[in-house]
């Protein structure tokens, strides 16, 4: 089982930026009927209680943003919207972080 994860993470960290959530959702969606009714049906009930978890946690004290991007990393495998929605995320968030690094190195 660990292998399979790990494999998983490969895949996913190999992708091309603004494109992993879309790709991993397809390769889920291609083998959702291998798994059985009960696992399709975990995934997005345990998505949905960690992004509810997340929202609480970053009110009060705890780990609410590691919460939110796990709960919404499960809920772009069963939907594309929400994988189409990471994948923006993820470009705006990497040119948040090219553009700081810019401004860091003009001061530096």
């Amino acid at each position: 089982m660990a292998q399979g994860w790990k494999q998983r993470w490969r895949e996913f960290k190999s992708g091309r930026p603004g494109h992993r959530f879309q790709d991993r959702y397809e390769r889920n969606h291609s083998e959702d009927s291998e798994r059985s009714s009960f696992r399709r049906f975990l995934k997005p009930v345990v998505g949905s209680l960690l992004l509810i978890a997340g929202i609480v946690f970053c009110l009060i004290p705890g780990p609410g943003l590691p919460l939110l991007a796990l709960g919404a990393c499960l809920l772009a495998d069963v939907s594309k919207s929400v994988a189409v929605a990471l994948d923006r995320t993820e470009l705006a968030i990497r040119s948040l972080f090219a553009r700081a690094a810019r401004v860091l190195k003009k001061e530096g």
